[in-house]
């Protein structure tokens, strides 16, 4: 089963890994790339009054390990989504070891458990995301200043090992990740003429929502029983 893996190129990768361990065959075809904001950043001083620093992406570390300017943080716990952030910072012997959740609401619960009301916390976050982590904080009682330090930016044809794959009737199913990565799907799809094609393949999503990204095109998404790729790979 040959299947299609738009994520950016990081992800991607190990989604393949992934994928050729359950014996699929990927084709990898990013839809986003990531790239730094260049945001300004909170002064030597301010810092010091933070006490933890929240990352739900590992996409964060592509923009601050670089930038040095973020080096003021590196000494703080880092309170962080899954097991991937926890083990990007482990490698780059930044940050110390906070909470962990499985997922930002988790995350949530346990920092609004553990910490004080007034508690001052670092966002390093990305441009399009969920409101609902720092929503969740603030109504709780900590303080949480953001700093958008990456953003995905979509890319502006669809990627010749797409158009490949869908032309030659060649794909069997698509991953689908998030709701605007699967509408940048669907717009590409309509602009390079593939409606149809694209029709043919098994589309899974991690979600509704994310199904909802797929209504531009003639499709039936199938949702996961989780919102988690191993879940998405189990309905393959």
């Amino acid at each position: 089963m040959r299947v299609l893996v738009t994520r950016p190129q990081w992800d991607a990768e190990g989604t393949a890994t992934r994928l050729v361990q359950a014996g699929y065959e990927p084709i990898i075809a990013p839809l986003m790339g990531i790239v730094a904001t260049g945001a300004d950043v909170p002064g030597t001083d301010y810092a010091n009054t933070y006490e933890g620093v929240i990352v739900t992406s590992v996409h964060v570390f592509d923009a601050v390990i670089p930038d040095a300017r973020f080096a003021v943080f590196f000494d703080k716990p880092l309170h962080c989504v899954g097991t991937r952030s926890r083990d990007m910072a482990h490698r780059a012997n930044i940050f110390e070891d906070g909470f962990n959740g499985r997922d930002a609401a988790e995350l949530a619960t346990l920092l609004l458990r553990e910490m004080k009301r007034g508690t001052r916390l670092l966002y390093l976050a990305g441009r399009d995301r969920k409101p609902d982590l720092e929503l969740a904080l603030s109504a709780g009682g900590l303080h949480v200043d953001t700093v958008v330090v990456y953003e995905a930016r979509a890319v502006e044809t669809l990627p010749k090992p797409a158009v490949t794959a869908l032309q030659g009737g060649m794909l069997d199913a698509v991953l689908h990740y998030s709701r605007r990565s699967a509408s940048i799907f669907a717009d590409l799809v309509v602009d390079a003429g593939l409606e149809d094609r694209a029709a043919r393949p098994r589309h899974i999503c991690i979600s509704a929502d994310c199904a909802n990204g797929l209504a531009r095109l003639n499709v039936t998404a199938e949702i996961a029983d989780a919102p988690t790729e191993a879940a998405m790979i189990d309905l393959l």
